[in-house]
Order: structure tokens, then C-alpha cells, then sequence
């Protein structure tokens, strides 16, 4: 995170000194490109190698609502130094912030996982599997089809929410204005997750999330007005939200902290491309039907498949223990 921070700055700050096209690519690209080392899944498997697995859900959720407030903030914030200052100067600002980021990463992160009473990592505590080991088990399968659908679902509505508030005959400022209490939502859900629901099991908070979004999705397809339409958009930003933590916090608790970073890097790594696809999808059937109720309809039917395999994913499993078994046989007579 300390290298990418560092990578993110340069490359904002190079983005500010672009004076052709093709210069303002090179440093988009680049930007991307280090993203992988700065955003979410990188701040998740920090955080759960720090907090180890049985605090890495409060960990995360921390994360996220630092991220949500952060990103809340940041488009008007960004917007008004822009029009204030201009662009070019707003980029290296957002560069020294970077830079800044760096120094508190390389300050504060440890380098090392969290230690059990026993002294040791808790990398190496009981039901800490490798990533082999977890890639054999069909729950982490599950749970990378339910986090790609997710993705999916969540980049089209990024992209495609203020055109579909838009079809619904608002203007344009009243589709802004509408979308724009996502970002405030999300936090809400954040917060909600962090006090109110933060004792409830993450397998039944992640179904109650995943189902309030294909049902918000649903009812935005089909809402005639202005209120129904915000009332869908005020559930979806609220579920979205939570769901954040949970993509962050389920695999620790599925699959312990050893492989956390390898694991999470491969499902977001599947979720890229599906955020790529999705939103090209929702356009095409857009185009072909005329409106966006097949795509919101759609969008929903994704996100019930989603909460399907989210469930099958983390199912309770029975303790499987056959030596144990055959000891208990040994121990009691005539068997």
C-alpha cells in the first residue's frame, strides 16, 4: 500500500502536466494500474492480516465507512477545488494527499500478522488454510460467483443510474439530485452494520443485503414516480453499503487470514472483469428494448442468483471428524 500510495501520487501528479491526449492516457492507465495496490482489497488484507481473523470484520467495517465518508466528500470537495483553482492544480493536491497516505502507511501498517496468547501468528492458528487449500473448497467457488454477480450489479448502476432515474420523465438535475443520495446511504448502511447489526451473524447480514438490493432493483424497474424511484435508490445505497463489509470481512471468517490477501486478490481480480462486462450488458439491453426496466429487471435477477450462491457459500457445515469416530466406537463395548 506504502508503493502504491507512492505510484498513485506520481501519477496524479504527472496527469496534472499533460499537454496531449495521449499523455492523459499514459497516466489514466497508470493510475489504474496502481489502484490494485491502494483501494479496498488491498486496505482488506491489511487489515485482516493486522486485526487477525477474529477481528478483521471490525476492521474492515471501519474501512468502509472511512472510505464511504471519504468518497461522499470528495466529488463536491473535488469539484469546488476545480472550479476554484483549476484542474491542473487540483491533481497535484490530490497527489500530496497520496504521498501523505504513503507516509501513514509505512508508519502505521505492521509488517507483520497478528499473534495469538500463544505467541504465535495467527497465520498459523487452528483452520488457517493455504490458498490451495482453499481453492479446493467449493465454498470459495460459491462465493466467487456471488461476489462476481455483485460486482457486476453494483458498476452498472454506477454507471447507468442517473440515465435510468432520467427515463423516468425527471429532469436532469432531479435524477442528480436522487442519485446523489447513494453515496450518503451507503455510509448510513455502514453505520447501521456498525452498531445496530454488528453482533448479527455476517452470513445472514450479507443475505438481508443482497436480498434488499435485487428487490430495490426490481422496484426501480418497475416505479412510476419520483418517490418510489428514491425510496428504490435509498434501499439499494443502504444494502450496497453493508455489502462492502461484507465482501471484505466474509472470506477472513470463511477461510482464516494465511492466504486472505492471495484469495481476495483472485476475486477481485474475476470482479474486474465482470465491472467491465456488466455495465456494457445493461447498455445493449438498454438499446435493444427501449427503456431500462429489462436491464434494472435483469440487474435484480443477477443479484438474487447472487444471494443464492452467497447462501450455498456460507452454509453451515457439520464437523466432519472420522477419527475421532472410530475412537468413540473403540471406547464403547459390543461395537
Amino acid at each position: 500500500m506504502t508503493a502504491g500510495s507512492l505510484a498513485a501520487g506520481l501519477g496524479l501528479a504527472a496527469a496534472s502536466q499533460v499537454a496531449a491526449l495521449w499523455q492523459l492516457y499514459a497516466a489514466w492507465a497508470a493510475i489504474g494500474a496502481v489502484m490494485a495496490f491502494t483501494l479496498y482489497e488491498a486496505a482488506f488484507a491489511a487489515v485482516a492480516v493486522a486485526f487477525g481473523r477474529a477481528h478483521a470484520r471490525r476492521g474492515i467495517a471501519a474501512v468502509t465507512l472511512a472510505g464511504g465518508l471519504a468518497s461522499t466528500l470528495s466529488w463536491p470537495l473535488v469539484a469546488l477545488a476545480v472550479d476554484g483553482v483549476g484542474w491542473r492544480s487540483t491533481l497535484l493536491a490530490l497527489a500530496a494527499i497520496n504521498m501523505a497516505c504513503a507516509t501513514l502507511h509505512w508508519l502505521f501498517l505492521p509488517d507483520r500478522p497478528a499473534s495469538d496468547g500463544g505467541g504465535q501468528h495467527a497465520a498459523a492458528a487452528a483452520g488457517e488454510g493455504s490458498l490451495g487449500e482453499i481453492l479446493r473448497q467449493p465454498s470459495f467457488w460459491w462465493l466467487g460467483g456471488s461476489m462476481l454477480l455483485m460486482a457486476s450489479v453494483s458498476a452498472s448502476m454506477a454507471v447507468h443510474l442517473v440515465p435510468a432515474l432520467s427515463s423516468k420523465d425527471m429532469s436532469a438535475g432531479t435524477a442528480l439530485a436522487v442519485a446523489a443520495l447513494m453515496g450518503p446511504m451507503q455510509v448510513a448502511g455502514r453505520l447501521l452494520e456498525r452498531t445496530v447489526a454488528r453482533r448479527a451473524p455476517l452470513r445472514a447480514v450479507g443475505i438481508a443485503a443482497m436480498a434488499i438490493v435485487a428487490v430495490s432493483l426490481a422496484s426501480l424497474g418497475v416505479a412510476g414516480g419520483l418517490a418510489a424511484a428514491a425510496a428504490a435508490v435509498v434501499a439499494y445505497g443502504a444494502a450496497n453499503g453493508v455489502l462492502a463489509i461484507v465482501r471484505g470481512a466474509i472470506p477472513a471468517e470463511l477461510f482464516g487470514t494465511r492466504a486472505y490477501a492471495s484469495a481476495i486478490g483472485i476475486l477481485a481480480a474475476a470482479n474486474a472483469v465482470a465491472a467491465a462486462v456488466g455495465p456494457v450488458t445493461v447498455a445493449w439491453l438498454w438499446n435493444a428494448s427501449g427503456s431500462y426496466a429489462l436491464p434494472l429487471l435483469s440487474l435484480a435477477a443477477l443479484a438474487g442468483v447472487g444471494l443464492v450462491a452467497f447462501a450455498a457459500a456460507t452454509r453451515p457445515t457439520r464437523p466432519h471428524n472420522p477419527r475421532g469416530v472410530r475412537e468413540c466406537a473403540v471406547g464403547v463395548p459390543g461395537r
